[in-house]
């Protein structure tokens, strides 16, 4: 595997593929325990391959050689397995037989189809006598006691609900969706928190809007995050901006954090680990951008560049500025009736209501209380700020102490520190949970390495993206071949490859009509100026 420069060694990139934040899925034994219908381990090469993870070799941080992001949660004397930041945004690019790993690019994985054969496989097991002999032998130390044993099964039958529950919570009606390199992040959170965590049965709903998993450069640099600009880098101390850990805290309860708030007390217990969190976080503050690999692709035309440079500016900066590797920016989002875009993940983050059982009466900020149902988005709010409440304070100072976007904080004296850290929790706790019904442009250094293109992965090329009259109405995703002219993955039927249907609702490659009208000519020039930003 080839590696460009992004400015990051390989300690720094070991780091964010093998650090834990608190995800928990199954028991760690279990997952290497467990077997697929052939009897071949379930966490094969070859299978989390086919599932469009990266395998990795045994390392220091690694030492089962698990798929990048896939790391050991230890939680006293147990361990679990659980995924991590890379697992989705770790990048692989295949071109004539070089497989280029891309930091912080979006993963093409099937996350939906991890869960669903996760589970169908520790369910079979306990079906099946003889493989779950074989589990038991592996599992437990040898000679093991019958009251051994009988916890185990026990306890196999409480997590296959668990996985169970999560499966059915999420089932959609259509073959292959999402499909790979796309999840609703939105729609399985609030799935998660509203009925599994409240435990509030009816509460979850179709998740009908899956989006690409965004790339992470530039990320800690920006004052917004997540594709409608819902997430706040920068609130609200400048101290200790709690934002960023309440994003990365919702999205570890998307990727299977502990969380119970049947109790509905307001201080949630969970297994989030706000210190891996800032150890997953320091280093994607100096991640850069992915140069155009010239010496794989071939040189790029500056002549070409240079025309598309003049387009560019006169049609696409508005929106996506030109920001250097590390600087701060500032974005503005976009209605959706400007951009036409899919509506689905924008709307449905904005309007979704559930259930609010036992929160109902109390206490939803400081101004405001719970009715019996409410938006989504406040009771997702109020489990995470409760989450955060739970928390020990000096745990905060500790990791915005190391976190590149709290510098000013080191010159505070400790106890000041401390009356910070309460400060801008009062105030996330007061935080009104705010969702646009917008989208996010971002700059597009690096966004070649992105492909399938707009938030929902809708469009499979730059090229495609940038003749609206002549985009595809289906293709197929899956397969990590690269095309250095289009700019994006093959994307014609290949082994193991999803269809994706635009037809379908959440599915649209409608909008973002801004090469319309561009002469074949300019079309070349601008998509020429794209592959080196």
């Amino acid at each position: 595997m080839q590696f460009l420069p992004q400015n990051w060694d390989a300690a720094t990139r070991e780091q964010f593929w093998f650090t834990s934040q608190g995800s928990r899925v199954i028991p760690y034994a279990w997952f290497l325990a467990l077997e697929q219908d052939d009897g071949s381990p379930f966490r094969s090469d070859a299978h989390m391959d086919a599932l469009r993870y990266i395998p990795a070799p045994k390392s220091l941080h690694n030492p089962d050689a698990l798929p990048v992001g896939f790391v050991k949660d230890v939680d006293g004397k147990d361990a679990w397995i659980g995924l991590t930041c890379a697992a989705c945004h770790t990048g692989r690019i295949d071109y004539r037989g070089t497989p280029l790993i891309i930091d912080g690019a979006p993963t093409l994985a099937n996350a939906d189809r991890l869960l669903t054969e996760l589970s169908a496989a520790l369910s079979k097991t306990l079906e099946d006598p003889v493989r779950l002999e074989r589990f038991v032998a592996r599992v437990l130390p040898r000679n093991p006691g019958r009251n051994d044993r009988t916890k185990l099964i026990e306890q196999m039958r409480a997590e296959s609900k668990i996985l169970a529950d999560r499966v059915r919570v999420n089932a959609v009606p259509w073959k292959d969706y999402p499909g790979f390199g796309r999840i609703d992040a939105y729609g399985q959170v609030y799935n998660q928190v509203t009925e599994l965590d409240l435990g509030v049965p009816g509460n979850g709903k179709r998740p009908d809007a899956p989006a690409s998993y965004p790339f992470l450069w530039g990320i800690a640099q920006s004052d917004l995050v997540q594709w409608n600009g819902a997430g706040q880098n920068r609130f609200p101390s400048e101290y200790f901006p709690m934002g960023i850990l309440f994003r990365n805290t919702v999205e570890i309860i998307g990727v299977y954090g502990r969380l119970d708030m049947r109790e509905a007390r307001g201080l949630y217990p969970s297994s989030v680990d706000v210190m891996g969190l800032g150890r997953l976080e320091n280093p994607l503050c100096t991640l850069h951008a992915p140069p155009w690999p010239r010496e794989v692709f071939g040189p790029l035309d500056e002549n070409l560049r240079a025309k598309g440079e003049k387009i560019y500016d006169h049609r696409c900066a508005k929106c996506h500025g030109v920001v250097e590797n590390g600087t701060k920016y500032t974005v503005g989002l976009v209605p959706i009736a400007e951009v036409k875009t899919d509506p689905n993940l924008a709307v449905n983050a904005h309007d979704r209501r559930a259930k609010t059982g036992g929160l109902a009466g109390r206490a939803k900020n400081l101004k405001e209380t719970f009715g019996p149902e409410d938006n989504a988005s406040d009771i997702l709010v109020h489990a995470v700020t409760g989450v955060l409440l739970a928390k020990p304070l000096d745990t905060f100072v500790a990791v915005h102490q190391s976190a590149c976007v709290a510098d000013a904080s080191n010159d505070l004296p400790p106890d000041q520190k401390i009356r910070e850290v309460q400060k801008a929790l009062d105030e996330l706790r007061e935080q009104l949970a705010v969702v646009p019904v917008k989208y996010k442009p971002r700059p597009l250094n690096g966004i070649w390495a992105t492909a399938p293109y707009l938030h929902n992965g809708s469009v499979p090329t730059l090229a495609d993206l940038l003749d609206p009259d002549h985009r595809p109405k289906s293709f197929y995703v899956g397969s990590r071949e690269f095309d250095p002219v289009k700019v994006g993955f093959r994307s014609d039927e290949s082994p193991g490859a999803t269809k994706f249907d635009t037809t379908i609702d959440g599915n649209h490659n409608t909008g973002h009509l801004y090469g319309a009208g561009l002469s074949d000519t300019e079309r070349r020039q601008l998509l020429e100026y794209l592959k080196g930003l």
